[in-house]
């Protein structure tokens, strides 16, 4: 349908299958279910509806916050994460809305300006991997609402990351007084396909920076899946002299553990995990452990949204067998 056509209340009442009156209650930013609000919000994703911003900059800023999360079928949502956003949204009487857009920079952008003709109050961006030029440009062009990202930092935006290069110092301090005088590899992605640059390059200084006592080897891979690491140990494992390897992220550390144990030698190295306590982390066994509490993590960010200060809550322990 063309944007140009007029589009009346009782338009969108009809397609979304909800009263006219809930749809007005849409508009002026009023209480309505969630459910009901994600329906009108498919119902103008669909027929490419844009709002008068003349009139949208009239009505008030209402006390809801969207958190956008770039959702593909090859990639699952953090939910302990979600909860602690959720959670601190509530404590504050502020209304919590998911928007679930696509890891395509284009759609993501679209979605971003859609949202913000919605005049919130705020907007919680998980990027997307790939990012462009435009996307950066229309974030950081949203006036009239909050907007910060998480764990993707932009010059001049708010954004709160969880300090990785500052846990895989730590990490490799232990590692170097409990296994001294030992061979360390450390499994990374290349591109830095989990990590923004700056800290991809923080984390690998941190790193080698941390252990004094044992040769390191870094190895990257091309993929975070187990068909990289099958073929990474297929290659390595014969003759690569590490028998201690840490891993960037918790996918390599399933599909390392995966291998190992399908090939009957889990027992000849030391290996780590990184990620949130639950089941998939104790099914690995990992003998070092470094768990990260994702609701506190969630409940950071929206302190880091209205410009609290959490540099001295810890979200992670490092633990070893």
């Amino acid at each position: 349908m063309s944007k140009e056509k007029n589009i009346t209340y009782h338009d969108i009442s009809r397609m979304a299958n909800v009263a006219i009156g809930t749809v007005s209650r849409y508009f002026n930013g009023e209480k309505i279910s969630d459910k009901t609000k994600v329906k009108i919000d498919n119902v103008l994703k669909e027929i490419d509806y844009v709002p008068n911003f003349a009139a949208s900059t009239l009505r008030k800023r209402s006390s809801d916050v969207y958190v956008v999360t770039p959702t593909s079928e090859n990639e699952t949502i953090n939910m302990p994460l979600i909860n602690g956003i959720k959670f601190e949204l509530n404590l504050r009487n502020i209304n919590f809305f998911q928007f679930m857009s696509s890891p395509n920079p284009e759609t993501y952008e679209k979605d971003i300006k859609y949202i913000n003709q919605r005049n919130p109050l705020g907007i919680i961006c998980f990027m997307p991997k790939k990012i462009n030029n435009s996307l950066i440009k229309t974030l950081k062009e949203v006036k009239v609402s909050e907007i910060i990202t998480y764990n993707y930092e932009i010059e001049g935006m708010k954004h709160h990351c969880i300090k990785f290069p500052e846990i895989f110092k730590i990490l490799a301090k232990k590692i170097d007084e409990k296994f001294p005088n030992n061979n360390v590899a450390f499994l990374g992605i290349k591109n830095a396909d989990t990590l923004n640059q700056k800290m991809f390059q923080e984390v690998h200084d941190n790193f080698i920076n941390g252990i004094k006592k044992s040769p390191v080897t870094f190895h990257y891979l091309e993929k975070n899946d187990f068909s990289s690491i099958n073929e990474w140990m297929e290659k390595t494992a014969e003759y690569c002299p590490a028998n201690i390897v840490v891993c960037e992220t918790h996918v390599l550390s399933v599909s390392l553990y995966e291998f190992l144990y399908r090939n009957n030698i889990r027992n000849k190295f030391i290996i780590s995990d990184i990620g949130k306590n639950d089941f998939s982390q104790k099914m690995i066994d990992a003998d070092i452990k470094v768990t990260i509490d994702y609701f506190k993590v969630g409940r950071q960010l929206v302190k880091s949204f209205f410009g609290e200060t959490t540099s001295n809550d810890q979200v992670y322990d490092i633990i070893f067998k």
